[in-house]
């Protein structure tokens, strides 16, 4: 009478007996206890299990057989279950031991669909890297991964562009392939531009004519001119990088509506009430990402009760890495990356978290850096329920209770369960700092497509004798909130390779969805700030495209979707946006019902119109409550 669903529960108990007796006898050794006991345990937690392991006619297929010792690429085995596709790709990999719930054992049930969650979304990932493998065919060759090319074909409809009429006192921003170079007549740049795919226009300001690579215009005080190279059909991908964004959203399109990834169709879990706390933590070739579990769980006040899933993008083969800065940047080749929880696990200290399940790894490849906004969306699709939510970057530090001191903080903000508490945290090489530095102001960046905005912080806000401070934006790289947040505001999956305008769009929906953001009272976390001689992931883009240009220029496609969710001046309506596919799915990840996005803008000093933003006097100095208060 024991069903499959059990099958699978006993024969995971299995792999974990085998740590759980390692882990007993050595400590039996160590305090003397009778060899008696150990017998009565063993065949506890070892026979019973197999005696209704043979029941059930052993274990379903759902969860393979363990891994090989020398696998450092995740224990699921069971290819019945994948794509041919998948497995010739062999894309990423995930861990699957159970994270347990604290106060209780975990019911066989959702030991079985954290595994199916975890193996669903390592399915999604290997689907959107088979749709965006035809553009990195160049990488693919160079790195002799000759099982991973997929050739493409180009679309029949290229080359149909038309010209908009001429725009006065307008400007386009960035240089088209040839860098800008003076063209003498415009007809000879319009031919010029019409061959070049990272052209979006022309403009002039006087006897010479230049290819630019935005198609969006901004005002001009000097006078200058510009032309608009138009597709013919608005909705076509007329240029590489809105062909290498429209494969990615068909990909993932396809497989969030796949109905053979089971755990998509499933309601989200009810937020547990025991102080339990779920740590994303997305990491791209990060060598500090070991550091970052040990001092997390070292300095917490109760490590069982955390759950860490890190979603670690990492190169493995034919690895190149950045060192220098500004002018002297370059890529020089480097050893494969280190993998932080396989390193983790195997410490002295980090063995114990392991084996308890408290470390889940969603292993990804360097390739599939599509931004740490997507990496978090993967994260967010690992919470189980969990009544906290903590979200850092991989190269982080801890203060000793740093746990016990955050949830203290959150649950003394007014607002709480719908508070967020979040700062940029102090650098490695101070101490841990004793005052409030809300984020309360920003500044607009850039043109055209690529206009964006970067978070400003602000020190020595002050806070009287209330045991919070307010804060008017939240900081991507550290944020601690209650698990109903990721029910209430998910993650967005259609921005890949976002980097700045991830923390403006948190901020805005995290608010018009009934949420309040603060500043903890005292510093909890350090961040690693620069990180010279690493890699950073534009830079793998870049690389992996086979184009010094590529992340800018996808970027300036996908931040559309930013701009009309923040009503950008001109990107207001949904007809603005072209192509129209840019919106898809838009309405599930829009802003709040709560309060509006126009009420955002008045409490924070925001002038879209104007595109300039003063930080408000209740978050800095920050002496009086905000005004919806």
């Amino acid at each position: 009478g024991i069903n499959a669903e059990s099958g699978v529960c006993l024969h995971k108990m299995m792999r974990d007996a085998v740590t759980r007796l390692d882990w007993l006898s050595r400590k039996m050794v160590r305090t003397g206890k009778s060899s008696m006991i150990f017998r009565l345990v063993a065949v506890t937690v070892c026979v019973v299990p197999v005696m209704l392991l043979l029941l059930t006619g052993g274990p379903t297929s759902e969860v393979g057989p363990p891994a090989p010792s020398g696998n450092r690429h995740g224990i699921h085995q069971n290819t019945d279950a994948w794509d041919e596709d998948a497995i010739r790709a062999k894309a990423g990999s995930v861990k699957l031991k159970p994270a347990p719930v604290v106060g209780g054992s975990r019911p066989g049930s959702l030991v079985s669909q954290q595994a199916t969650i975890e193996k669903d979304l390592l399915k999604f990932v290997h689907r959107v890297t088979a749709g965006v493998a035809p553009y990195m065919t160049s990488f693919f060759k160079m790195t002799k991964r000759d099982e991973m090319i997929s050739e493409r074909q180009e679309d029949s409809g290229d080359g149909c562009f038309r010209w908009s009429p001429e725009k006065a006192n307008s400007f386009l921003g960035g240089c088209a392939s040839d860098g800008c170079r003076p063209h003498s007549s415009l007809s000879e740049a319009k031919k010029a531009c019409e061959h070049d795919q990272k052209c979006g226009g022309i403009i002039t300001g006087g006897q010479s004519y230049e290819l630019r690579h935005s198609t969006n215009t901004d005002p001009s005080d000097s006078g200058e001119k510009s032309w608009i190279k138009e597709p013919c059909d608005p909705d076509a991908p007329d240029s590489t990088a809105k062909k290498i964004v429209k494969a990615f959203y068909d990909a993932v399109e396809s497989g969030l509506s796949d109905h053979s990834f089971t755990s998509f169709r499933w309601p989200r879990p009810q937020v547990r009430k025991d102080r339990s706390i779920f740590v994303s933590i997305a990491s791209y070739r990060d060598d500090t990402c070991p550091t970052t579990l040990h001092s997390l769980f070292k300095e917490a006040s109760s490590p069982e009760r955390i759950t860490v899933s890190v979603i670690q993008q990492n190169c493995e083969a034919e690895c190149e890495t950045g060192t220098g800065w500004g002018n002297s940047r370059r890529l020089i080749p480097s050893n494969p990356d280190p993998s932080c929880v396989e390193d983790f696990c195997e410490s002295e200290f980090g063995k114990e978290h392991c084996a308890a399940g408290r470390v889940r790894l969603l292993q990804l490849q360097e390739y599939e850096a599509w931004g740490p906004f997507f990496a978090r969306f993967l994260a967010s699709k690992m919470w189980n329920g969990q009544n906290y939510i903590l979200q850092i970057d991989a190269h982080t530090k801890f203060r000793t209770g740093w746990d016990d001191a955050l949830i203290s903080m959150i649950q003394g903000t007014p607002s709480y369960p719908n508070s967020v508490l979040t700062t940029y945290p102090d650098s490695f090489e101070g101490g841990f700092g004793n005052n409030p530095a809300p984020l309360c102001g920003f500044t607009f960046e850039g043109s055209g497509t690529g206009r964006t905005i970067r978070l400003q912080q602000t020190f020595g806000a002050k806070h009287g004798d209330k045991p919070y401070v307010r804060a008017a934006f939240i900081a991507a790289g550290f944020f601690f909130t209650h698990g109903s947040a990721f029910n209430k505001i998910p993650f967005d999956p259609y921005l890949p390779w976002i980097f700045m305008g991830e923390e403006i769009a948190m901020s805005s929906r995290f608010w018009t969805n009934g949420f309040d953001i603060y500043a903890p009272t005292q510093s909890q976390l350090k961040h690693a700030y620069v990180r010279m001689e690493s890699s950073k992931f534009w830079e793998t883009v870049n690389r992996v495209f086979h184009d010094p240009g590529a992340h800018n220029s996808i970027v300036d496609v996908v931040m559309s979707r930013v701009q009309h969710l923040m009503l950008f001046k001109g990107m207001e309506a949904p007809s603005a946006i072209r192509p129209r596919w840019l919106l898809q799915s838009m309405a599930d990840y829009q802003q709040g019902t709560v309060r509006s996005i126009h009420k955002f803008f008045e409490y924070h000093n925001i002038d879209m119109e104007h595109s300039r933003q003063q930080a408000p006097t209740w978050c800095s100095p920050g002496h009086h409550d905000p005004p919806w208060v």
